[in-house]
């Protein structure tokens, strides 16, 4: 998205703290103090190495996951969305201030930065000793509960920042004149996006948090107080997982939002192209696992 001056939260003279960018961090600090405290309180006694890893490299894998996720962010929407544009203008790609952040970029970014840290983390520290290697899926999958929270606080950045908006309600639709619109429009879920237009519009980004927060988030949890934590799923079953509910959940959403119908490759959008494949990798990977 364009530089706007609505996306500002305050400036300390000079200097601009931008919503987003608080958001952002308000997600490294819960991720910060989510794995601190469930490492105080023993929950992945069942992973001793794991245990020992965050009890001594916790900075370090929160820098790393911080890096790991707005650079893969920041170039996965050059490649995807803005590529010709970017290739006009390369000194943009520096302009942090201006365009976007790609989901999807994030993910293939905090992969390979979690791979990274656990390469040199195994090469020091475990050595021939397989029972101190870690896995960097593991810890992919010891952070997942606690993504959907950052998604809940990105999407509700976008909605300070007027961004990501959804179809026009139609003016001639018969409830309107129902005392429930009233409602959805004094809470919001019935918004004005005052950088667009003046038209109605259903608000994505609230029904995002619903989605991709609660619900997605309400799975993910289930799957790792229950199972996860005991050893019930196998390794990279829980990020698969929530990549599936995430995948299923914005595939449909790709439909309403009105930002993305310019998007469309052929059936679908640019991003759900690469849900679908999520979705399929994820299937035959929870499936491949089942077998066994």
């Amino acid at each position: 998205y364009s530089f706007d001056w609505c996306m500002i939260a305050f400036s300390l003279g000079p200097i601009h703290i931008y919503r987003y960018g608080i958001m952002y961090a308000l997600t490294f600090v819960s991720g910060y103090l989510f794995l601190m405290q469930i490492q105080k309180r023993w929950w992945f006694r069942a992973y001793p190495a794991l245990d020992n890893f965050i009890a001594q490299y916790l900075d370090t894998f929160i820098i790393t996951a911080m890096l790991g996720i707005m650079i893969g962010g920041r170039v996965g929407h050059i490649l995807i969305y803005d590529l010709s544009y970017f290739i006009a203008h390369p000194l943009q790609i520096l302009a942090i201030n201006k365009w976007g952040m790609s989901f999807i970029g994030g993910i293939i970014g905090e992969i390979v930065a979690m791979t990274l840290l656990i390469m040199r983390y195994n090469r020091r520290h475990a050595g021939w000793d397989t029972s101190q290697r870690l896995s960097p899926l593991l810890l992919l999958d010891m952070m997942m509960p606690i993504i959907p929270f950052g998604i809940f606080l990105g999407r509700f950045a976008n909605f300070l920042n007027q961004e990501i908006y959804w179809l026009v309600v139609p003016a001639d639709a018969w409830w309107l004149s129902s005392w429930l619109v009233n409602v959805l429009i004094s809470t919001n879920f019935f918004h004005v996006y005052d950088k667009i237009d003046t038209m109605l519009r259903l608000n994505t980004n609230f029904l995002s948090m619903i989605g991709e927060w609660l619900i997605v988030g309400g799975v993910v949890w289930y799957f790792f107080i229950s199972r996860r934590l005991d050893k019930r799923l196998a390794v990279w079953q829980l990020s698969a997982i929530f990549l599936l509910s995430y995948s299923m959940i914005r595939f449909f959403f790709e439909y309403l939002r009105q930002d993305s119908q310019a998007e469309f490759v052929r059936a679908f959008t640019k991003s759900q192209w690469f849900f679908v494949g999520f979705f399929i990798f994820c299937i035959g990977f929870l499936c491949r696992k089942r077998r066994k």
